[in-house]
């Protein structure tokens, strides 16, 4: 796969993270459409994916990604 830059990785994990939050809010009403929980966990899946490339190419998006443990990056 080809290196991404800066603002499209930034733009597809929003993109995806929008997509979960509509999914969760469709859960909620609807707990027992298992379509719609495969959905769910299918893009949780790509999205916990492109954050740990975004991570891996452009610095941590969260604290708990920056492998610190001697020195705070």
């Amino acid at each position: 796969m080809a290196k991404k830059d800066k603002c499209t990785a930034l733009r597809e994990i929003s993109v995806v993270d929008f997509l979960l939050t509509d999914m969760k809010l469709y859960l909620d009403t609807h707990p027992n459409d298992k379509n719609a929980l495969d959905y769910y966990h299918y893009y949780a899946k790509i999205l916990k994916e492109l954050q740990t490339a975004y991570a891996e190419n452009f610095g941590p998006l969260f604290a708990e990604q920056s492998g610190c443990s001697k020195v705070w990056e």
